[in-house]
């Protein structure tokens, strides 16, 4: 994927391959989050207790708010 994000940071839109590599940046995307959903996140619930899934949750939720305050001010 970085790969991917790399190749279109700096879009030509006349590019001819521009377009096909935000199609394969979705599909990729796409399927990461079903193998994260569908494998990892339910594995991850049976070995952790609550307190730790929720401190992480929690960190994550921090990260997500930082970025778009980041984001917003650029």
């Amino acid at each position: 994927m970085d790969l991917l994000i790399d190749g279109i940071s700096c879009p030509q839109t006349t590019d001819e391959a521009w377009q096909p590599k935000i199609k394969v940046l979705q599909e990729n995307t796409e399927h990461h989050i079903e193998e994260e959903e569908g494998e990892l996140f339910p594995k991850v619930r049976k070995i952790w207790d609550t307190e730790p899934s929720q401190q992480v949750g929690r960190q994550m939720q921090d990260m997500k708010s930082q970025r778009h305050k980041e984001q917003k001010a650029a």
